[in-house]
């Protein structure tokens, strides 16, 4: 299938936002310049690249039939049979927080991540949380956060002095850091604005269960505490993917409308099984 086009939705205070960051990018000038040959591929593949795009949606009865927006003040229309929607990527916490593991709101990347020490160790004893499921930073700084980890690990079991874990860490978190160094230029680039984040009341904000925007901004006004409440309420995040795709939408509503802080908002709670099992699998489970 040929690419019709793509839609960028990066608006321009997002772009001011991140120039203060581009000094200390350019000690990963390595990620800036793979950024530029993907951006000279799209153009001379000849794609339409709409920019700063808003009121982005979706139109069709039983199947998708188009995409409208508004890019520069132009309203746009494509007719197309699919749409891919990239809203950024977040950490996955599942088996963190189904272990007790404390967690922090980050606005910058505008996600939850585990509360780690230097090594990756998290609030309960024993358990370390490594790459991106301790904060999104990219293949090459997750392997050398699992690296860190592991020499932390074999301290702890007696199997590597203090001084040596320390003098092997010192190269490796070096390079991580600069590996890293290029997270908060593209973390304030590409920030998810307001307006996506709170998508119109006609929205289904839980496919799974068909729970529309709506519903989930009255329970707010009604004074529901929390998503996890709000669960029960309206079975919001009880379905085959356990909120995985709902959750942060639902946090997202429950911070604008209820007005609270987000750690005091909290996120849905983690019940066993982590993934989606079927019956089959259940019944092979003693086998």
């Amino acid at each position: 299938m040929k690419i019709r086009a793509i839609v960028e939705t990066t608006q321009k205070w997002a772009r001011w936002a991140a120039l203060k960051h581009f000094p200390r990018a350019l000690a990963a000038s390595d990620y800036l310049f793979k950024g530029l040959q993907l951006v000279s591929a799209i153009r001379r593949a000849r794609i339409p690249w709409y920019r700063q795009a808003s009121e982005l949606g979706a139109e069709g009865d039983e199947r998708l039939q188009a995409v409208s927006f508004r890019s520069r003040d132009r309203q746009q229309r494509i007719e197309t049979p699919l749409l891919l929607l990239h809203q950024g990527v977040i950490p996955s916490l599942q088996l963190a927080a189904a272990a007790g593991c404390e967690d922090r709101w980050n606005e910058t990347q505008q996600c939850w991540q585990a509360q780690l020490d230097d090594w990756g160790e998290s609030s309960q004893p024993g358990i370390f949380v490594a790459g991106d499921a301790a904060g999104i930073g990219g293949a090459r700084a997750a392997w050398l956060s699992g690296q860190l980890a592991g020499l932390q690990v074999t301290h702890k079991l007696g199997m590597l002095a203090q001084q040596q874990r320390n003098l092997q860490a010192r190269a490796v978190r070096n390079a991580r850091d600069r590996h890293l160094a290029i997270r908060p230029f593209l973390d304030s680039w590409y920030r998810v604005g307001e307006d996506r984040l709170l998508p119109p009341d006609e929205t289904l904000a839980c496919r799974c269960e068909e729970v529309t925007v709506a519903e989930l901004r009255a329970l707010a006004r009604q004074g529901c505490a929390g998503p996890n409440q709000a669960k029960a309420f309206s079975r919001c995040g009880m379905g085959p993917c356990q909120g995985r795709f709902c959750g942060a939408t639902m946090e997202q509503i429950f911070a604008r409308e209820a007005a609270p802080g987000r750690q005091d908002i909290g996120h849905f709670s983690v019940r066993p099984p982590v993934k989606p099992v079927t019956l089959g699998q259940l019944a092979a489970g003693g086998e």
